[in-house]
Protein backbone atom coordinates (compact mmCIF):
# COMPACT_ATOMS: atom_id res chain seq x y z
CA UNK A 1 0.00 0.00 0.00
CA UNK A 2 2.74 2.88 0.93
CA UNK A 3 4.57 1.74 -2.05
CA UNK A 4 1.77 2.32 -4.39
CA UNK A 5 1.16 5.83 -2.76
CA UNK A 6 5.10 6.75 -2.94
CA UNK A 7 4.91 6.36 -6.87
CA UNK A 8 1.99 9.04 -7.65
CA UNK A 9 3.69 11.15 -4.87
CA UNK A 10 7.11 10.71 -6.86
CA UNK A 11 5.32 11.32 -10.00
CA UNK A 12 3.03 14.37 -9.25
CA UNK A 13 6.26 16.45 -7.70
CA UNK A 14 8.22 15.33 -10.99
CA UNK A 15 4.95 16.36 -13.02
CA UNK A 16 4.71 20.05 -11.12
CA UNK A 17 8.48 20.91 -12.36
CA UNK A 18 7.98 19.52 -15.34
CA UNK A 19 4.51 21.90 -16.02
CA UNK A 20 6.92 24.86 -15.11
CA UNK A 21 9.87 23.70 -17.18
CA UNK A 22 7.32 23.72 -20.04
CA UNK A 23 5.70 27.13 -19.46
CA UNK A 24 8.92 28.78 -18.61
CA UNK A 25 10.50 27.50 -22.12
CA UNK A 26 7.55 28.18 -24.27
CA UNK A 27 7.71 32.08 -23.01
CA UNK A 28 11.07 32.88 -22.31
CA UNK A 29 11.36 34.57 -26.22
CA UNK A 30 8.14 36.32 -25.90
CA UNK A 31 9.55 40.17 -26.45
CA UNK A 32 6.19 41.87 -24.48
CA UNK A 33 5.63 41.79 -20.63
CA UNK A 34 4.26 38.86 -18.99
CA UNK A 35 3.70 41.00 -16.12
CA UNK A 36 3.14 44.92 -15.76
CA UNK A 37 6.27 46.01 -14.22
CA UNK A 38 8.97 43.48 -16.45
CA UNK A 39 9.86 46.54 -18.77
CA UNK A 40 10.40 48.67 -15.95
CA UNK A 41 13.30 45.88 -15.16
CA UNK A 42 14.40 45.68 -18.92
CA UNK A 43 14.61 49.49 -18.99
CA UNK A 44 17.11 48.79 -15.99
CA UNK A 45 19.53 46.23 -17.40
CA UNK A 46 19.51 48.37 -20.47
CA UNK A 47 20.68 51.08 -18.70
CA UNK A 48 23.69 48.75 -17.44
CA UNK A 49 24.44 47.94 -20.53
CA UNK A 50 24.80 51.70 -21.87
CA UNK A 51 27.12 52.25 -18.85
CA UNK A 52 24.43 54.59 -17.40
CA UNK A 53 23.80 54.73 -13.65
CA UNK A 54 20.99 53.15 -12.09
CA UNK A 55 20.34 55.47 -9.09
CA UNK A 56 19.49 58.95 -10.54
CA UNK A 57 17.63 61.94 -9.66
CA UNK A 58 14.27 61.26 -10.33
CA UNK A 59 12.93 62.59 -14.35
CA UNK A 60 10.28 61.42 -16.57
CA UNK A 61 12.91 60.17 -18.54
CA UNK A 62 14.09 57.78 -15.76
CA UNK A 63 13.48 56.30 -12.17
CA UNK A 64 15.08 53.35 -10.70
CA UNK A 65 12.64 50.76 -8.98
CA UNK A 66 13.33 50.30 -4.90
CA UNK A 67 15.24 47.22 -5.25
CA UNK A 68 19.10 46.94 -5.24
CA UNK A 69 20.96 46.09 -8.26
CA UNK A 70 22.30 42.51 -8.10
CA UNK A 71 19.48 41.30 -10.42
CA UNK A 72 19.87 43.71 -13.13
CA UNK A 73 23.72 43.18 -13.55
CA UNK A 74 23.15 39.43 -13.59
CA UNK A 75 20.55 40.16 -16.60
CA UNK A 76 22.98 42.72 -18.27
CA UNK A 77 26.07 39.90 -18.53
CA UNK A 78 23.67 37.35 -19.84
CA UNK A 79 22.27 40.49 -22.49
CA UNK A 80 26.43 40.64 -23.85
CA UNK A 81 25.50 37.19 -24.90
CA UNK A 82 21.79 37.27 -25.97
CA UNK A 83 21.20 41.08 -26.76
CA UNK A 84 18.48 43.16 -24.77
CA UNK A 85 14.93 42.65 -24.50
CA UNK A 86 12.96 40.59 -22.11
CA UNK A 87 15.06 37.43 -22.96
CA UNK A 88 17.86 38.18 -20.37
CA UNK A 89 15.50 38.77 -17.75
CA UNK A 90 13.86 35.66 -17.91
CA UNK A 91 16.75 33.06 -18.34
CA UNK A 92 17.45 34.73 -15.22
CA UNK A 93 14.78 34.04 -13.28
CA UNK A 94 14.46 30.26 -15.09
CA UNK A 95 18.16 29.36 -14.02
CA UNK A 96 17.38 31.09 -10.16
CA UNK A 97 14.21 28.74 -9.56
CA UNK A 98 16.38 25.38 -10.95
CA UNK A 99 18.53 26.32 -8.21
CA UNK A 100 16.13 26.95 -5.49
CA UNK A 101 14.20 23.06 -6.71
CA UNK A 102 18.00 21.64 -6.99
CA UNK A 103 18.91 23.89 -3.13
CA UNK A 104 15.13 22.67 -1.75
CA UNK A 105 15.64 19.02 -2.67
CA UNK A 106 19.51 19.19 -0.96
CA UNK A 107 18.37 20.80 2.27
CA UNK A 108 15.82 18.34 2.75
CA UNK A 109 18.02 15.55 1.95
CA UNK A 110 21.22 16.41 4.08
CA UNK A 111 18.25 16.62 6.87
CA UNK A 112 16.38 13.38 6.16
CA UNK A 113 18.34 11.46 3.95
CA UNK A 114 14.88 10.68 1.81
CA UNK A 115 15.69 11.36 -1.88
CA UNK A 116 11.78 10.65 -2.04
CA UNK A 117 11.13 13.90 0.38
CA UNK A 118 13.89 15.77 -1.74
CA UNK A 119 11.87 15.63 -4.68
CA UNK A 120 8.84 16.22 -2.52
CA UNK A 121 10.03 19.30 -1.24
CA UNK A 122 11.54 20.95 -4.80
CA UNK A 123 7.47 19.36 -6.31
CA UNK A 124 5.57 21.33 -3.53
CA UNK A 125 7.54 24.51 -4.36
CA UNK A 126 6.46 24.13 -8.10
CA UNK A 127 3.30 23.31 -7.46
CA UNK A 128 3.16 27.13 -6.12
CA UNK A 129 3.90 28.47 -9.49
CA UNK A 130 0.27 29.01 -10.25
CA UNK A 131 -0.49 30.48 -7.21
CA UNK A 132 1.94 33.23 -7.81
CA UNK A 133 0.79 33.78 -11.37
CA UNK A 134 3.45 32.14 -12.75
CA UNK A 135 5.77 34.71 -10.66
CA UNK A 136 9.00 32.35 -10.89
CA UNK A 137 10.24 33.02 -14.08
CA UNK A 138 9.32 36.60 -14.73
CA UNK A 139 11.87 38.97 -15.61
CA UNK A 140 11.68 40.40 -11.74
CA UNK A 141 14.04 40.32 -9.16
CA UNK A 142 12.30 37.48 -6.51
CA UNK A 143 13.83 34.27 -8.00
CA UNK A 144 17.35 35.51 -7.67
CA UNK A 145 17.33 36.46 -4.56
CA UNK A 146 15.93 33.85 -3.31
CA UNK A 147 18.26 31.53 -4.96
CA UNK A 148 20.53 33.07 -3.77
CA UNK A 149 19.37 32.75 0.10
CA UNK A 150 18.91 28.95 -0.50
CA UNK A 151 22.44 28.84 -1.56
CA UNK A 152 23.49 30.37 1.28
CA UNK A 153 22.20 27.25 3.43
CA UNK A 154 22.82 25.16 1.58
CA UNK A 155 26.78 26.41 1.72
CA UNK A 156 26.14 26.56 5.96
CA UNK A 157 24.66 23.07 5.76
CA UNK A 158 27.78 21.96 3.70
CA UNK A 159 30.32 23.61 5.67
CA UNK A 160 33.06 21.65 7.22
CA UNK A 161 35.63 24.86 7.50
CA UNK A 162 35.67 28.56 7.73
CA UNK A 163 36.19 28.91 4.22
CA UNK A 164 32.30 27.30 3.48
CA UNK A 165 30.85 29.92 5.98
CA UNK A 166 32.32 32.54 4.12
CA UNK A 167 30.98 31.20 0.88
CA UNK A 168 27.68 31.39 2.75
CA UNK A 169 28.15 35.00 4.22
CA UNK A 170 28.97 35.56 0.46
CA UNK A 171 25.52 34.28 -0.94
CA UNK A 172 23.93 36.47 1.66
CA UNK A 173 25.55 39.66 0.42
CA UNK A 174 24.30 38.47 -3.01
CA UNK A 175 20.94 37.57 -2.20
CA UNK A 176 20.30 41.24 -0.25
CA UNK A 177 22.36 43.09 -3.33
CA UNK A 178 19.37 41.51 -5.31
CA UNK A 179 16.52 42.20 -3.04
CA UNK A 180 17.21 44.36 0.06
CA UNK A 181 15.27 42.22 2.56
CA UNK A 182 16.75 38.99 1.93
CA UNK A 183 19.38 40.08 4.42
CA UNK A 184 16.88 37.78 7.77
CA UNK A 185 18.36 35.09 5.66
CA UNK A 186 21.72 35.56 8.08
CA UNK A 187 19.24 34.55 11.15
CA UNK A 188 19.25 30.42 10.16
CA UNK A 189 22.46 30.54 8.52
CA UNK A 190 24.00 31.86 11.43
CA UNK A 191 21.74 28.83 13.37
CA UNK A 192 23.80 26.65 11.50
CA UNK A 193 26.92 28.15 12.18
CA UNK A 194 26.56 28.27 15.77
CA UNK A 195 25.89 24.71 15.77
CA UNK A 196 29.44 24.24 14.21
CA UNK A 197 31.42 26.22 16.36
CA UNK A 198 32.11 29.97 17.20
CA UNK A 199 35.22 30.62 14.62
CA UNK A 200 32.26 29.69 12.02
CA UNK A 201 29.44 31.82 13.36
CA UNK A 202 32.17 34.92 13.18
CA UNK A 203 33.49 34.27 10.15
CA UNK A 204 30.30 33.82 8.68
CA UNK A 205 28.43 37.22 10.32
CA UNK A 206 31.68 39.22 9.48
CA UNK A 207 31.61 38.41 5.70
CA UNK A 208 27.95 38.81 5.79
CA UNK A 209 27.35 42.03 7.39
CA UNK A 210 31.16 43.60 6.25
CA UNK A 211 29.73 42.80 2.89
CA UNK A 212 26.11 44.28 2.71
CA UNK A 213 28.05 46.90 4.53
CA UNK A 214 30.71 47.46 2.35
CA UNK A 215 28.52 47.22 -1.00
CA UNK A 216 25.84 49.55 0.13
CA UNK A 217 28.11 52.37 1.01
CA UNK A 218 30.13 52.17 -2.19
CA UNK A 219 26.37 52.19 -3.92
CA UNK A 220 25.23 55.02 -2.51
CA UNK A 221 28.85 56.73 -2.49
CA UNK A 222 28.96 56.87 -6.23
CA UNK A 223 25.29 57.27 -6.61
CA UNK A 224 25.33 60.95 -4.58
CA UNK A 225 23.18 59.40 -2.32
CA UNK A 226 20.57 58.42 -4.12
CA UNK A 227 21.03 54.90 -3.79
CA UNK A 228 20.01 54.82 0.16
CA UNK A 229 17.02 57.46 -1.17
CA UNK A 230 15.37 54.79 -3.38
CA UNK A 231 16.24 51.31 -1.82
CA UNK A 232 15.47 52.27 1.63
CA UNK A 233 14.40 55.86 2.29
CA UNK A 234 11.39 55.33 -0.44
CA UNK A 235 10.40 51.73 0.98
CA UNK A 236 10.12 53.30 4.60
CA UNK A 237 7.38 55.70 3.21
CA UNK A 238 5.27 52.82 2.17
CA UNK A 239 2.26 52.48 4.29
CA UNK A 240 2.06 49.44 6.67
CA UNK A 241 -1.36 47.41 7.36
CA UNK A 242 -0.96 45.13 10.05
CA UNK A 243 -4.47 43.89 9.82
CA UNK A 244 -3.36 41.64 6.74
CA UNK A 245 -2.19 39.07 9.10
CA UNK A 246 -5.40 37.78 9.39
CA UNK A 247 -5.51 37.76 5.36
CA UNK A 248 -2.03 36.15 5.50
CA UNK A 249 -2.45 33.24 7.30
CA UNK A 250 -5.85 32.75 6.64
CA UNK A 251 -5.82 32.90 2.98
CA UNK A 252 -2.33 33.07 1.37
CA UNK A 253 -0.80 30.15 3.81
CA UNK A 254 -4.10 27.89 5.69
CA UNK A 255 -6.42 28.08 2.49
CA UNK A 256 -3.43 27.22 0.10
CA UNK A 257 -1.29 25.10 1.68
CA UNK A 258 -3.43 22.91 4.64
CA UNK A 259 -2.78 19.62 3.91
CA UNK A 260 1.06 20.71 4.17
CA UNK A 261 0.59 22.55 7.64
CA UNK A 262 -1.81 19.06 8.31
CA UNK A 263 1.62 17.55 7.94
CA UNK A 264 4.07 20.06 9.50
CA UNK A 265 1.78 19.82 12.87
CA UNK A 266 2.01 15.67 12.56
CA UNK A 267 6.14 16.31 12.44
CA UNK A 268 6.11 18.46 15.51
CA UNK A 269 3.87 15.65 17.04
CA UNK A 270 6.27 13.43 16.71
CA UNK A 271 9.06 15.60 18.11
CA UNK A 272 11.43 15.81 14.76
CA UNK A 273 14.91 17.31 16.49
CA UNK A 274 15.38 18.46 12.35
CA UNK A 275 15.84 22.25 13.89
CA UNK A 276 17.39 23.75 10.24
CA UNK A 277 13.79 23.06 8.15
CA UNK A 278 11.75 25.12 10.75
CA UNK A 279 14.76 27.92 11.60
CA UNK A 280 14.80 28.63 7.58
CA UNK A 281 10.73 28.58 7.11
CA UNK A 282 9.99 30.36 10.07
CA UNK A 283 12.10 32.97 8.53
CA UNK A 284 10.77 33.19 5.16
CA UNK A 285 7.54 33.09 6.71
CA UNK A 286 8.17 36.64 8.53
CA UNK A 287 10.51 37.54 5.66
CA UNK A 288 6.60 37.46 3.49
CA UNK A 289 4.27 38.49 6.11
CA UNK A 290 7.13 41.87 6.65
CA UNK A 291 5.99 42.36 3.08
CA UNK A 292 2.78 41.83 2.63
CA UNK A 293 2.19 44.15 4.96
CA UNK A 294 3.14 47.37 3.06
CA UNK A 295 0.33 48.41 1.00
CA UNK A 296 0.78 47.71 -2.73
CA UNK A 297 2.75 43.95 -1.99
CA UNK A 298 1.50 41.91 -4.64
CA UNK A 299 1.74 37.64 -4.78
CA UNK A 300 5.41 37.96 -5.49
CA UNK A 301 6.14 38.21 -1.30
CA UNK A 302 4.74 35.22 -0.82
CA UNK A 303 7.48 33.21 -2.36
CA UNK A 304 9.71 33.40 0.55
CA UNK A 305 6.79 31.79 2.95
CA UNK A 306 6.24 29.29 -0.05
CA UNK A 307 9.93 28.25 -0.69
CA UNK A 308 10.65 27.77 3.41
CA UNK A 309 7.11 25.70 3.57
CA UNK A 310 7.98 23.17 0.88
CA UNK A 311 11.68 22.51 2.61
CA UNK A 312 9.22 21.91 6.03
CA UNK A 313 6.81 20.05 4.01
CA UNK A 314 9.68 18.06 2.08
CA UNK A 315 11.04 17.31 5.92
CA UNK A 316 7.79 16.41 7.75
CA UNK A 317 6.88 14.19 4.98
CA UNK A 318 10.19 12.40 5.19
CA UNK A 319 9.38 11.43 8.85
CA UNK A 320 6.20 10.61 8.94
CA UNK A 321 7.28 7.91 6.07
CA UNK A 322 9.40 6.55 8.10
CA UNK A 323 7.39 5.80 11.37
CA UNK A 324 5.44 2.78 10.46
CA UNK A 325 3.46 1.87 8.08
CA UNK A 326 0.33 3.72 9.01
CA UNK A 327 2.09 6.95 9.64
CA UNK A 328 3.64 6.19 5.68
CA UNK A 329 -0.01 5.75 4.58
CA UNK A 330 -1.10 9.25 6.06
CA UNK A 331 2.18 11.11 4.84
CA UNK A 332 1.40 10.19 1.23
CA UNK A 333 -2.33 10.80 1.17
CA UNK A 334 -1.47 14.74 3.06
CA UNK A 335 1.29 14.80 0.16
CA UNK A 336 -1.21 14.31 -2.56
CA UNK A 337 -4.02 15.90 -1.01
CA UNK A 338 -2.06 18.46 -1.28
CA UNK A 339 -1.11 18.51 -4.79
CA UNK A 340 -4.63 17.75 -5.59
CA UNK A 341 -5.60 20.92 -3.81
CA UNK A 342 -3.06 22.82 -5.62
CA UNK A 343 -4.07 21.77 -9.25
CA UNK A 344 -7.41 23.42 -8.95
CA UNK A 345 -7.90 26.46 -11.80
CA UNK A 346 -4.27 25.53 -12.85
CA UNK A 347 -4.70 25.99 -16.46
CA UNK A 348 -1.21 26.27 -17.66
CA UNK A 349 -1.92 26.82 -21.49
CA UNK A 350 -3.39 30.44 -20.19
CA UNK A 351 -0.03 31.39 -18.79
CA UNK A 352 1.41 30.97 -22.28
CA UNK A 353 1.56 33.87 -24.73
CA UNK A 354 -0.89 32.89 -27.49
CA UNK A 355 0.19 34.18 -31.64
CA UNK A 356 -2.63 36.71 -31.26
CA UNK A 357 -0.43 38.32 -28.52
CA UNK A 358 2.30 38.60 -30.24
CA UNK A 359 0.73 39.97 -33.14
CA UNK A 360 -1.10 42.79 -31.58
CA UNK A 361 2.03 43.82 -29.50
CA UNK A 362 4.21 44.23 -33.00
CA UNK A 363 1.08 46.23 -34.19
CA UNK A 364 1.36 48.04 -30.81
CA UNK A 365 4.77 48.62 -31.49
CA UNK A 366 4.37 49.85 -35.26
CA UNK A 367 1.98 52.09 -34.31
CA UNK A 368 4.04 54.03 -31.58
CA UNK A 369 6.75 54.11 -34.23
CA UNK A 370 4.37 56.15 -36.74
CA UNK A 371 3.01 58.85 -34.21
CA UNK A 372 4.99 62.02 -34.53
CA UNK A 373 7.24 63.89 -31.89
CA UNK A 374 7.79 62.46 -28.68
CA UNK A 375 4.96 59.84 -27.49
CA UNK A 376 4.55 59.01 -23.57
CA UNK A 377 3.68 55.80 -21.99
CA UNK A 378 3.33 56.10 -18.48
CA UNK A 379 3.36 52.40 -17.94
CA UNK A 380 5.11 50.59 -20.47
CA UNK A 381 7.95 52.75 -21.49
CA UNK A 382 10.42 50.12 -22.69
CA UNK A 383 7.57 49.58 -25.80
CA UNK A 384 8.92 53.18 -26.71
CA UNK A 385 12.49 51.53 -27.09
CA UNK A 386 11.29 48.90 -29.33
CA UNK A 387 9.84 51.61 -31.38
CA UNK A 388 12.97 53.14 -31.98
CA UNK A 389 11.62 55.78 -29.58
CA UNK A 390 13.06 58.16 -26.53
CA UNK A 391 11.50 55.76 -23.67
CA UNK A 392 10.13 57.16 -20.00
CA UNK A 393 9.87 56.41 -16.67
CA UNK A 394 7.43 53.96 -15.45
CA UNK A 395 4.35 54.99 -13.40
CA UNK A 396 5.13 52.97 -10.73
CA UNK A 397 8.59 54.49 -9.42
CA UNK A 398 7.09 57.81 -9.77
CA UNK A 399 3.91 56.74 -7.65
CA UNK A 400 6.26 55.19 -5.35
CA UNK A 401 8.31 58.98 -5.60
CA UNK A 402 5.15 60.53 -4.89
CA UNK A 403 5.19 59.52 -1.40
CA UNK A 404 7.71 61.18 -0.09
CA UNK A 405 5.67 64.65 -0.78
CA UNK A 406 6.58 67.74 -0.97
CA UNK A 407 10.55 66.45 -1.04
CA UNK A 408 12.87 69.46 -2.14
CA UNK A 409 14.95 66.73 -4.26
CA UNK A 410 12.04 65.93 -6.27
CA UNK A 411 11.45 69.61 -7.60
CA UNK A 412 12.32 68.88 -11.26
CA UNK A 413 9.98 66.32 -11.26
CA UNK A 414 7.22 67.75 -10.06
CA UNK A 415 7.83 70.51 -12.54
CA UNK A 416 8.54 67.75 -15.29
CA UNK A 417 5.07 66.54 -14.43
CA UNK A 418 3.32 69.74 -14.07
CA UNK A 419 4.22 70.50 -17.78
CA UNK A 420 2.79 67.23 -18.82
CA UNK A 421 -0.36 67.71 -17.49
CA UNK A 422 -0.72 71.15 -18.98
CA UNK A 423 -0.08 70.07 -22.65
CA UNK A 424 3.63 70.28 -23.02
CA UNK A 425 6.55 68.10 -23.50
CA UNK A 426 5.05 65.26 -25.14
CA UNK A 427 2.99 65.43 -28.23
CA UNK A 428 0.98 62.46 -27.85
CA UNK A 429 0.24 60.38 -24.75
CA UNK A 430 -0.90 56.59 -24.57
CA UNK A 431 -2.43 55.71 -21.17
CA UNK A 432 -3.72 52.30 -20.04
CA UNK A 433 -6.73 54.06 -18.81
CA UNK A 434 -8.50 57.19 -18.92
CA UNK A 435 -6.72 59.58 -16.19
CA UNK A 436 -8.66 62.61 -15.55
CA UNK A 437 -5.79 64.56 -14.80
CA UNK A 438 -5.28 65.08 -18.23
CA UNK A 439 -8.72 66.24 -19.10
CA UNK A 440 -7.78 70.11 -18.75
CA UNK A 441 -5.12 69.78 -22.06
CA UNK A 442 -5.75 66.88 -23.54
CA UNK A 443 -8.55 64.32 -25.26
CA UNK A 444 -8.94 60.97 -25.72
CA UNK A 445 -8.89 60.44 -29.85
CA UNK A 446 -8.69 57.19 -30.38
CA UNK A 447 -8.33 53.56 -29.02
CA UNK A 448 -4.53 52.28 -30.08
CA UNK A 449 -5.68 48.68 -31.20
CA UNK A 450 -9.19 49.57 -31.74
CA UNK A 451 -11.19 46.57 -29.97
CA UNK A 452 -7.82 44.17 -29.77
CA UNK A 453 -6.73 43.06 -26.41
CA UNK A 454 -2.97 43.99 -25.44
CA UNK A 455 -2.40 43.15 -21.97
CA UNK A 456 0.26 40.83 -19.96
CA UNK A 457 -0.74 37.26 -19.19
CA UNK A 458 -2.26 38.60 -15.96
CA UNK A 459 -5.69 38.11 -15.06
CA UNK A 460 -5.81 41.42 -13.43
CA UNK A 461 -8.02 42.00 -15.93
CA UNK A 462 -6.94 45.70 -17.83
CA UNK A 463 -6.18 46.25 -21.24
CA UNK A 464 -2.58 47.29 -21.88
CA UNK A 465 -1.05 50.69 -23.54
CA UNK A 466 -4.79 51.56 -25.02
CA UNK A 467 -6.16 55.41 -24.84
CA UNK A 468 -4.41 57.40 -26.99
CA UNK A 469 -4.39 61.61 -25.79
CA UNK A 470 -3.72 64.37 -28.21
CA UNK A 471 -3.67 67.82 -27.00
CA UNK A 472 -6.77 69.63 -26.97
CA UNK A 473 -6.82 72.32 -29.98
Amino acid sequence: MVALLRAPVALASIGFITVFIWIAVSRVGYPFELEWLEGLCCDHVNRVLKGDPLYVEPSLDFAPAVYTPMYYWCAAAVARVTGPGMLPLRLVSFAATLICYVCIARIVWVETKSRLAAVCGAGVYAAMYNITMTWYDLGRVDSLALAFSALAVVCAQQARNPLGFACAGTCIVLATATKQTSVIMIIPVALIAARHSRLALSVLVITALCGVCALFMALDWASGGWFMFYCFELPSKHAIDYGVAKHYLQYDIGYVLWPTLVLIALWVYRGSRTVVPAAVAITLVIQSYAARAHTGAFVNVLMPAYLGLSILAGTSFAVMTSHGKTSAIVGCIAMLTQFGWLTQHYVPRTWIPSVEDAANGNRMVNALQAMPGRVYVPMHGYLLGLAGKEGNAHWQALADIERMGSDSRLTRLHQQCQAVVGGQLFTVIVSDIAMPAFDKHWIIESRLLGNSLFSPCSPVGYRGPDCVYKRRP
